[in-house]
């Protein structure tokens, strides 16, 4: 008879610690939330490799480089920026991320920041 109750001392232990690993794995495992900062920079950095990028933030074309993106299920606001100051829009939105893209200048000391804003 005493070996009946080891056996259910032992199951009933192995029991308790099924929940409380299966407690502690649920509460750490949450869902993944979107990087949008890193989304800004990718697109920015592949309109650089295809060569379109540079082109329209040195001429100051805001409105060019928002032309060429097609972003989903997000609004988003393109800037371009010297040292002294920034043109374009102003985002809006109540959760803005931001991506930035420095283009250095074609044979001169004239770097612009394009700064891609991601509102949701």
């Amino acid at each position: 008879m005493r070996g009946f109750w080891f056996m259910v001392e032992a199951a009933l232990a192995g029991l308790i610690l099924t929940a409380f690993v299966a407690f502690l794995v649920s509460t750490n495992l949450s869902a993944a939330e979107t990087d949008y900062t890193a989304i800004a920079y990718t697109i920015l950095a592949d309109l650089n490799e295809q060569d379109l990028l540079k082109p329209l933030a040195q001429s100051g074309n805001f409105s060019g480089i928002n032309s060429l993106l097609t972003i989903a299920s997000v609004n988003h606001t393109v800037q371009i920026c010297t040292p002294q100051a920034c043109t374009g829009p102003a985002p809006t939105g109540t959760n803005v991320w931001v991506g930035s893209y420095l283009v250095p200048g074609v044979g001169i000391y004239n770097p612009k920041e394009v700064r891609l804003y991601l509102s949701s």
